[in-house]
């Protein structure tokens, strides 16, 4: 595990070393910033109307300009950042989970049971994400937790697929072959060996989860569904 966290580490400052990682760590932390501390940092309140400033363009009294109702888009940016935000990181952590264990079952037992775990993939992944999305939310509803479990479900299955495969990978390795022989146990190889050492697979699946939840979120909420 600490190979895991040096390595990463490393990696990170590598980023950091770079003019343009610099900046694009830069601009990140920016935009998280300005979401969770939205309450602070805002100009204005995102629901106070100013009707005499309706579609005002972007200016000093309002930065990014207001809306139909003369709401500023700069505070409704910030506020519906930070939504989007909480929507993400329980999207993702629920598709983490429910994929990672599901890619670890289907590659531990194998046989038929991996053969049926992998097919349900095959099958959900065949349906388009955002229709799935807009089928569910239709039925659901709509609020910050309903959208969070339906989002990390449906991203769940394509998390299982790749964790599946980076743990077929490990398994097949001298280290998990030596462990087996010495009698360790199947969950201790797992969760103890594998686990770590499939962290930089899963932990780069779990950032693309993040942006695929927001891309979700949005496209919902632009049909008047998020």
């Amino acid at each position: 595990m600490s190979t895991v966290k040096s390595g990463g580490t490393h990696l990170f400052r590598r980023v950091l070393k770079k003019p343009l990682g610099k900046i694009s760590f830069t601009f990140i932390a920016i935009l998280f910033l300005s979401a969770i501390f939205a309450n602070f940092l805002a100009p204005s309140d995102p629901n106070e109307l100013d009707t005499a400033n309706i579609f005002s363009k972007p200016g000093l009294e309002h930065l990014f300009g207001a809306d139909d109702l003369g709401r500023d888009v700069l505070s409704r940016v910030m506020h519906g950042g930070r939504i989007s935000l909480i929507i993400a990181l329980f999207a993702s952590a629920i598709a983490m989970i429910i994929g990672v264990l599901w890619g670890f079952l289907a590659a531990q037992i194998g046989g038929w049971v991996d053969d049926v775990l992998m097919r349900t993939v095959d099958a959900l992944l065949s349906i388009p994400i955002i229709l799935l999305a807009l089928i569910l939310v239709a039925a659901l509803g709509t609020n910050v937790a309903v959208l969070s479990i339906i989002i990390g479900v449906i991203l769940s299955p394509a998390t299982a697929r790749l964790a599946r495969s980076a743990v077929i990978g490990e398994l097949q390795l001298d280290y998990s072959q030596a462990a087996t022989v010495v009698g360790a146990s199947r969950l201790r190889i797992l969760f103890s060996e594998v686990l770590p050492n499939t962290a930089p697979v899963l932990m780069a699946r779990a950032v693309i989860c993040v942006a695929d939840t927001i891309i979700i979120e949005a496209s919902l909420s632009f049909v008047g569904l998020g």
